[in-house]
């Protein structure tokens, strides 16, 4: 039995994700083994996908097979969707993975 690993995301401009940001990417460094599949995600509050009328609370994932960048990056029509949606938008960026702790951070999306 593998002994559980700490997986660490550093996102750049932490205090400061816009929707805009996640045009061409919002860089997520991730760290970890390199012998573990990671999974990085996006996610809303389900009170805000439903706000925007989001079939999925889940707006993005990558798989990574290494430590590595993760570009979060949203399609115009979920950007649209957040942008009409009322009330403060949150979004929780998290990393998990087989025998790797599981990572979350939550941030404010500024319009």
């Amino acid at each position: 039995m593998q002994n559980s690993v700490n997986a660490v995301a550093a996102v750049r401009g932490l205090g400061r994700l816009t929707l805009g940001s996640l045009v061409n990417g919002f860089p997520v460094t991730v760290t970890a083994p390199f012998d573990r599949t990671l999974t990085v995600a996006l996610t809303v509050p389900s009170s805000v996908a439903k706000r925007a009328h989001l079939h999925q609370r889940r707006l993005f994932k990558v798989t990574l097979t290494k430590p590595g960048l993760a570009s979060l990056r949203l399609g115009p029509k979920t950007r649209a969707a957040l942008r009409e949606s009322k009330g403060k938008l949150t979004a929780v960026v998290s990393v998990t993975g087989t025998g790797v702790t599981p990572y979350a951070k939550t941030l404010t999306l500024h319009r």
